[in-house]
């Protein structure tokens, strides 16, 4: 930020008054703005972080479903192998 000392001796002592106090405000709105943005990041993560967990719970479900399902067709493909041995002889 550039400072002209030029400027502010020309101006009287009520304006330096109502310019620190308009820049106070506009400090206070910047703080408060990046208050509510870093909440709002929190949230996301945390949301992000649940919906993770909730897909690699899912995915872990659907997994043990494959491999139900994987065991159960080589059972049946060998019960299938059997009855066709047996029925040979």
């Amino acid at each position: 930020m550039i400072y002209d000392r030029s400027f502010c001796s020309t101006i009287s002592g009520k304006e330096k008054s109502i310019l620190f106090s308009q820049m106070s405000e506009m400090v206070e709105v910047s703080r408060t703005s990046a208050l509510e943005l870093h909440n709002q990041l929190d949230e996301y993560k945390e949301k992000s972080r649940r919906e993770l967990a909730d897909m690699q719970r899912q995915l872990k479900e659907k997994n043990l479903e494959v491999e139900k399902s994987r065991l159960t067709t080589m059972r049946m493909q060998d019960e299938v192998m059997t009855h066709k041995f047996t029925d040979n002889f």
